[in-house]
């Protein structure tokens, strides 16, 4: 069957090479292509994404913020193959063979993929849940018959946002509470209330996969240039907000492995010192960043 995969990057450039030598190495040959988008305001970082990744089926450059639901719903529109797969671009495959198996469980299966209860308020994700067994496939990795697919367009990726007493017409129920529903929420529901069945499996199975959540949000807000804006070039600021010592390990493991393949080179210092302040706001040692960045290092396992 042929399989191409949609995935949305932001202007990290660290992130798009990791996730590009992973894919060379571990999945390209079982897949029959990527089709990519790439967002960011500082347009240097977004040419250089698009430069790694320009022989990709599909390879959409925006030179401002977007998200990945709406890129989804872009790249879906170029989409031509028997299965759509959806990743993130902070989930990595660590070992040959992953990607096949999945596709290969389409045999039994309609779509194939981890879950999450990702609408609120929590009891709407609830009452959800009880009824059809998820909230959402989510995009982490996920792989959908597109015959399947076809039954239910028109459908969107995207967020939809909810008040008291829209009816979810598939479900037969009314929504309880003003919220949402998450990125691809809201076309697992319809695609599983039309009757298809799904294999779920976790987001994380170290060493052969991982979903490292959060990246992206480092140069959309956590990571600071000196021009006052964030690394993405948007006036996003996360600044002062701590996160756990994990993300910060995450974000220097990645950066380590890729910078010397990134020749901007005020970028890579501007990310190297953003990333060292943030190590301070969080009250943590540079010390404690490189013990736990080694420590998922899932690739030498």
């Amino acid at each position: 069957m042929k399989t191409e995969i949609l995935v949305a990057f932001v202007s990290d450039p660290y992130i798009a090479l990791y996730f590009w030598e992973l894919y060379e190495k571990n999945f390209k040959d079982e897949i029959d292509g990527l089709l990519v988008h790439v967002n960011g305001a500082r347009l240097e970082v977004v040419d250089f994404i698009g430069s790694i990744y320009k022989d990709s089926k599909v390879l959409n450059l925006h030179y401002d913020h977007s998200n990945q639901g709406i890129a989804f719903d872009e790249l879906y529109k170029e989409f031509k193959g028997d299965v759509l797969g959806t990743m993130c671009s902070d989930n990595f495959i660590y070992q040959k063979g992953i990607i096949k198996s999945e596709i290969e469980r389409l045999q039994e299966y309609d779509v194939v993929g981890s879950k999450g209860l990702h609408a609120s308020p929590p009891a709407m994700a609830d009452k959800i849940d009880a009824k059809i067994g998820l909230c959402r496939i989510n995009p982490f990795m996920s792989f959908w018959r597109a015959d399947k697919l076809k039954q239910i367009e028109p459908f969107t990726f995207q967020t939809v946002e909810k008040e008291i007493g829209d009816r979810l017409e598939y479900l037969n129920m009314d929504y309880e509470g003003e919220g949402r529903l998450d990125i691809m929420t809201d076309m697992s529901i319809k695609f599983i209330a039309n009757g298809n069945k799904a294999f779920i499996h976790g987001a994380d199975n170290p060493p052969y996969w991982m979903h490292a959540s959060g990246l992206s949000s480092g140069v959309y807000g956590h990571l600071m240039h000196s021009d006052g804006k964030n690394l993405a070039g948007t006036d996003r600021n996360y600044d002062n907000v701590k996160v756990q010592i994990g993300l910060l390990g995450w974000w220097y493991l990645i950066y380590e492995k890729t910078v010397d393949k990134c020749p901007l080179k005020d970028f890579n210092n501007e990310y190297l010192n953003a990333l060292q302040r943030k190590a301070e706001i969080c009250g943590v040692t540079w010390d404690q960043v490189k013990k736990d960045s080694k420590r998922r290092d899932y690739e030498k396992n």
